[in-house]
């Protein structure tokens, strides 16, 4: 629109100066009709110019927008596919976190188990302690009074030696 008014500007022009000029030179006019005939073809060859331009800016648009359809269309898929691993991300964290807890309360079973036994091992060994003391106590016991009985009864036999001795020669 500016450029079709410059044009028309520009002959308005040019047709006053060449009626002021027609007056004056004749010879001048006619170079003065020339050079806006050239000026005319310059503004012919500039329109067709601007109309190839618009052109291709229609087609560079056109291309931009397919362009953006297809990243976000692509984005898209990405973004799908990215919620789609984040969901197995999560699952596999959730499946690992009540395999960890039962593997815990595993854990916590058998440290109760051993913890269990361990204390039934120390009894038993506490009071197989005090049975073998008790053994040993019973045992000294009755070796001592056989031990006793049998000096006792030595001594008895040594008394009754030796008194029947002092009788035979007492005697």
């Amino acid at each position: 629109m500016k450029l079709k008014l410059l044009v028309a500007f520009i002959i308005t022009y040019q047709c006053l100066c060449a009626q002021n000029n027609s007056s004056n030179n004749s010879p001048n006019a006619s170079l003065e009709l020339q050079s806006i005939k050239q000026l005319e073809k310059r503004i012919q060859n500039q329109e067709r110019q601007l109309r190839f331009f618009d052109q291709k800016l229609l087609m560079l648009k056109e291309q931009n927008s397919t362009e953006n359809a297809s990243l976000k269309s692509e984005l898209k898929g990405n973004l799908e596919l990215q919620a789609q691993n984040e969901r197995a991300v999560n699952l596999a964290l959730d499946e690992f976190s009540a395999k960890f807890e039962a593997q815990n309360k595993t854990m916590d079973g058998v440290q109760t188990t051993l913890n269990k036994q361990w204390r039934q091992q120390l009894i038993l060994f506490g009071l197989l302690f005090i049975v073998l003391i008790i053994g040993v106590a019973v045992a000294v016991r009755i070796s001592t009074k056989k031990a006793l009985e049998k000096s006792r009864l030595s001594w008895e036999e040594f008394n009754a030696y030796v008194l029947s001795e002092k009788y035979k020669r007492n005697g």
